[in-house]
């Protein structure tokens, strides 16, 4: 599944980071030895919701589905990751790419189009992202990364305030595909 509500809460700013998960060893003899528990990186990421009281069922419906079940989802950055993006045939052309991710969402018209990028080639200062299926016509408003992450949290809070909203954050890590 694909979130296609916006994950913003106040000033929209959510930290990330990436850590690498250790596993101590101390046999008692020598100073103990940190050992990577995985072969990759583990990114996590914060999503957060606020949303009307009508809207709440939906959204925590929505979150109970999968949580304790390790069910991953699509998660876009809600951010525009990619600048000056334009259009070249069935490729965009865009002043910056991070190489490390593979798919992208564009959003054009107010609906989220997902893609997996097939390849992107640096040339001239500009790369040359080519995703698995043509965007269709339009303008586009911005392109975002998209992961694949599921909740890292044992325990998620709704926040509740008389009168107002509900506010939820939980803890997302990045799953491999």
């Amino acid at each position: 599944p694909l979130v296609t509500d916006g994950v913003v809460i106040g000033s929209g700013a959510a930290d990330e980071g990436v850590t690498w998960e250790n596993d101590t060893t101390d046999n008692g003899i020598a100073l103990p030895a940190d050992v990577r528990a995985t072969g990759y990186a583990a990114e996590r990421y914060t999503a957060r919701w606020y949303v009307t009281r009508t809207d709440y069922p939906a959204l925590r419906a929505w979150i109970y589905a999968r949580r304790g079940q390790f069910a991953p989802f699509w998660l876009p950055s809600w951010s525009t990751d990619l600048r000056n993006v334009a259009r070249s045939g069935v490729s965009l052309t865009a002043d910056n790419y991070d190489t490390h991710e593979g798919h992208i969402v564009a959003e054009i018209s107010g609906t989220l189009h997902p893609r997996a990028v097939v390849s992107a080639v640096k040339s001239g200062g500009r790369w040359t992202i080519t995703p698995a299926t043509p965007l269709p016509a339009g303008a586009i408003a911005r392109v975002m990364y998209l992961r694949r992450v599921r909740f890292a949290a044992d325990r998620i809070e709704f926040r509740h305030a008389a009168g107002q909203g509900v506010s939820v954050a939980v803890q997302c890590v990045q799953v491999p595909e």
